[in-house]
């Protein structure tokens, strides 16, 4: 039994604010609602998304709490919560209804998709956010007939290899895959908010990050953070499982893609960026393919693009989150990011509502019983009225003469 509709990947794109080293550099885009300007001094290129979101200037900085929102009523200013209650809110929306949802972040190194995808203590990003307001919702829709089972699993994709960021030993590597079903993943269940944020600070505490050129605290892998939501509805009296929901939900940090000929990179480094650089081009291949509806879409040809191939073009509601710097200085890694959100805006997917085939088989199971138990009482009381007008009826000797009137 199941539910589909075609769902187009939503796009977002967020503007971060210049980095220490940019300051001073001339800005290269603007924005006004979703539609977003990049300028060159010889052109000018509009783009246009599902969401936008401003973060480049127009804030402050809270005393005390740390926290950057707006500095005044009017500004554009787009905070972490602005970007939860856009993307967080829908995905969580999904889940709930019973759908594969997914959200990854794509953009160059540096650009901002940690910040907004984990954020830091006073600024929480979408991951911290979710776990709080998953938690909130399964506790408002508590019912006697309902129950929800949280699980996370968090992994990381290093130089094509898959390891467990749940796991402390220290050989951790999966070996046994299979797209998006990953065999030798640890899942861990939490039964509450502080132990699913507990799961995902020892995840990120294991993230593969090293400094660069670019950024301090580069993700040197592409990092899945898994969440699978059962949710189980039953009679309060027979406790029989009348329906039964499995959803889950991929918040995925892409590593970001670089110029790995760039100074200061070499060694290690080097070639980690290839094996980003790598994956990311069998992503864009992936991704031409099903805008151009290819008979064969190469998800094979990448570990990442294998994990993510529920989430393009397969059973979910994916949104993207492309994360772009304003610096002029980066004006090529800036348009080529935006070309590329641009392309994923005509993906579709086939998102199908996820029912637990266990739990509503044995439903229909039982149903279908309780109806030939009810055919057969039928038949039964059919068999003794037959019976008993029978036996009513006096049968005549052999040689006499009886009428029976009809």
């Amino acid at each position: 039994m199941s539910s589909r509709g075609r769902d187009r990947v939503q796009v977002a794109v967020r503007v971060r604010p210049f980095t220490s080293q940019e300051q001073g550099s001339l800005c290269c885009i603007d924005m006004s609602g979703n539609s977003l300007l990049l300028t060159t001094e010889s052109e000018e290129r509009r783009f246009d998304f599902d969401h936008c979101f401003w973060s480049h200037d127009e804030c402050m900085q809270e005393v005390g709490s740390g926290k950057y929102v707006r500095s005044s009523p009017d500004s554009r200013y787009s905070d972490q919560d602005d970007v939860y209650a856009t993307l967080g809110e829908t995905l969580l929306d999904n889940a709930f209804n019973g759908y594969n949802a997914c959200v990854f972040a794509y953009g160059y190194t540096g650009s901002g998709k940690s910040y907004s995808m984990v954020g830091t203590a006073a600024n929480k990003g979408l991951m911290p956010l979710l776990c709080q307001h998953l938690f909130e919702r399964i506790d408002a829709s508590a019912t006697a007939g309902r129950k929800c089972q949280v699980e996370v699993s968090i992994f990381e994709l290093y130089n094509e290899r898959i390891y467990d960021l749940l796991n402390p030993a220290r050989d951790n590597e999966v070996k046994s895959t299979s797209g998006p079903f990953l065999f030798g993943v640890s899942s861990r269940k939490v039964p509450g908010e502080a132990a699913l944020e507990e799961a995902l600070a020892q995840g990120m505490m294991r993230r593969t990050l090293a400094a660069t050129s670019q950024n301090d605290t580069s993700s040197r892998a592409h990092t899945v953070y898994r969440i699978n939501l059962r949710q189980v509805t039953y009679d309060p009296n027979s406790r029989d499982v009348t329906k039964e929901l499995d959803s889950d939900i991929n918040l995925v940090d892409l590593a970001g893609a670089e110029r790995v000929g760039a100074e200061g990179v070499r060694g290690e480094r080097f070639a980690e960026g290839l094996s980003i650089n790598k994956s990311l081009l069998t992503l864009e291949r992936v991704i031409n393919a099903l805008v151009e509806r290819h008979v064969h879409v190469p998800y094979r040809d990448s570990r990442l693009t294998h994990i993510l191939q529920n989430a393009l073009g397969g059973n979910s509601k994916t949104a993207m989150l492309a994360t772009v710097s304003p610096s002029f200085a980066q004006f090529q890694e800036t348009l080529s990011t935006l070309q590329y959100a641009q392309n994923v805006k005509n993906i579709e997917n086939n998102a199908v509502v996820n029912f637990h085939q266990t739990g509503n088989e044995l439903a229909r199971l039982r149903q279908e019983v309780a109806v030939l138990r009810k055919s057969l009482g039928e038949s039964e009381r059919l068999r003794l009225e037959q019976q008993e007008l029978l036996n009513s009826v006096k049968m005549p000797r052999r040689g006499s003469t009886c009428c029976i009137l009809s």
